[in-house]
């Protein structure tokens, strides 16, 4: 029975983390693993300038071009379908950007793109892979997703892939893309804002916030509507173990109000944090 051995990546600023097995039937055996670093104490420039050598460039290249058994496909084979965020993210980017167009309009290599797209930015470059929902170059089966009244906005994974994706930007992604700058079908801001207000709230149990009326809990945006906008996710290494989380910055919020005291003021904190944990459903207020 042919055997064959698979090596996967797992690349990184500062480790990149390798392994290789090898497939027999349905057998797998454990070959070699390992990470190279670069020295985590170097100012990020410093470890960019490793990586733009072309000794460390060609070694990359190499390690990603290795041919692999087509009945064993590795993971790092998607970036072909990915593409530069760049520092005005957009979301919905033509076919053209994609990284394998790009890379037969350049002559080169998928991998010198991705590469190239990570060095960006003195290496804060970020790699955009729109997972689902765009097969065809636009998001026209979310906004039908959006527009249907079971539709509730959220996510379930506990915050598992923080350093994959970024899911804290998505209110102002919502209120910025999917009512504004969306070309084509956009939504109703009111809509927009039922969606992840008292829709949420209706559904989580929180029946005294997601409106404004008397009674219900005083949590507010006041926003700049017009000029609203996130900026490209950027890693940051401070969780436990220094482990990494992606993050957006916005703009456009005047002022936040928890529980009817500013927490933030153009885009700000303000250090105050009346916000508590909640451990069960709230009732409506009684009127």
């Amino acid at each position: 029975m042919k055997s064959v051995r698979l090596l996967g990546l797992d690349p990184g600023l500062q480790h990149t983390g390798w392994g290789m097995v090898e497939s027999t039937g349905n057998r797998l055996r454990h070959i070699a693993d390992g990470v190279v670093s670069t020295d985590a104490d170097l100012p990020l420039a410093e470890q960019v300038a490793i990586l733009r050598r072309d000794d460390t460039r060609a070694a990359l290249v190499a390690e990603y071009e290795r041919p692999l058994d087509p009945a064993h496909p590795a993971m790092i084979r998607l970036i072909a379908r990915a593409y530069a965020m760049g520092e005005n993210p957009v979301y919905d980017p033509g076919e053209a950007d994609r990284f394998d167009h790009l890379a037969a309009q350049r002559g080169c290599s998928v991998a010198e793109i991705a590469l190239d797209t990570m060095l960006a930015d003195e290496g804060r470059g970020i790699i955009y892979f729109p997972a689902r929902n765009y097969t065809y170059y636009n998001f026209d089966v979310v906004e039908q997703m959006l527009g249907r009244e079971d539709t509730i906005l959220g996510l379930g994974d506990g915050g598992a892939h923080v350093g994959a994706i970024c899911d804290g930007s998505m209110q102002t992604y919502i209120l910025s893309y999917w009512t504004r700058d969306r070309v084509g079908k956009t939504l109703p801001v009111e809509q927009a804002v039922k969606l992840m207000t008292s829709d949420t709230a209706e559904v989580g149990g929180f029946h005294d916030r997601g409106r404004i009326a008397v009674g219900y809990k005083a949590d507010l945006n006041v926003i700049d509507y017009n000029n609203l906008r996130l900026g490209s996710p950027r890693a940051a290494y401070d969780l436990p173990g220094g482990g990494r989380r992606l993050y957006q910055e916005a703009r456009g919020y005047e002022a936040t109000i928890v529980s009817g005291v500013i927490t933030a003021r153009y885009d700000k904190p303000t250090g105050a944090l009346p916000g508590r944990l909640l451990r069960g459903r709230r009732p409506a207020p009684a009127l």
